[in-house]
């Protein structure tokens, strides 16, 4: 909506890539889109700091994740901050379980098992 003093209205959209094929449909709205960021995988050094953020967030201040875990995460989910995440849950919980700190690259394995996950290297 637009008056003559400018825009009334901005609308901020987020959504997963299937966001696009929607928007298609509707060209017009498509064209009013007047930026576009998509989140790209992280790298290695990327994922790690993501992850010790996400655990501060929570309010963990320790190294639950053994570097391997780390590494193994990173395989599993080839660096999308989604699977990172569903990984990471899985495993602190998997690990609360079974009473296991730090949680170590075997957990994870057995995490991505049950997440139907392939090794990428």
């Amino acid at each position: 909506m637009e008056v003559t003093q400018g825009k009334l209205l901005t609308l901020i959209l987020f959504g997963l890539p299937d966001l696009d094929d929607i928007l298609a449909i509707d060209e017009p709205l498509k064209h009013r889109i007047a930026i576009k960021y998509k989140l790209s995988d992280f790298e290695l050094n990327v994922a790690h700091e993501y992850i010790k953020h996400r655990l501060r967030v929570a309010g963990c201040e320790e190294e639950i994740f053994t570097p391997k875990a780390i590494t193994a995460i990173y395989n599993y989910s080839k660096g999308n901050p989604r699977l990172i995440n569903t990984i990471c849950d899985n495993a602190i919980l998997e690990g609360f379980f079974i009473k296991q700190k730090p949680i170590d690259m075997n957990i994870i394995d057995a995490v991505a098992i049950s997440l139907d996950l392939n090794l990428t290297l």
